[in-house]
């Protein structure tokens, strides 16, 4: 023990000492955050759409919006309604 603790101090003052970490058992927990991360990022796409849409239908007013102002709206509306039926989806899956 005492050669290999001169052999490890010797390797450190040289700097030729390497230290190597084998992960195991962390795939399950980057598994878990990176499903974690994804629901978050798909709920801030949601919210998104929602908020995107509010604002544009209250500021953008421009010529014939009569006409396609309920286009514009249900085609928001309906991605906004898949991406947040696809996160709870997602969600009560996994459990």
């Amino acid at each position: 023990m005492p050669q290999q603790l001169r052999r490890i101090g010797n390797a450190a003052e040289n700097g030729s000492l390497q230290v190597g970490m084998r992960p195991e058992g962390f795939e399950p927990v980057l598994n878990r955050v990176e499903t974690i991360a994804n629901r978050i990022v798909l709920g801030v796409i949601a919210a998104a759409f929602i908020n995107g849409l509010a604002v544009l239908l209250s500021i953008y007013h421009p010529p014939g919006l009569e006409r396609w102002a309920w286009a514009a709206f249900v085609f928001g509306f309906g991605c906004a309604l898949v991406l947040g039926v696809y996160l709870a989806w997602s969600i009560l899956r996994s459990r």
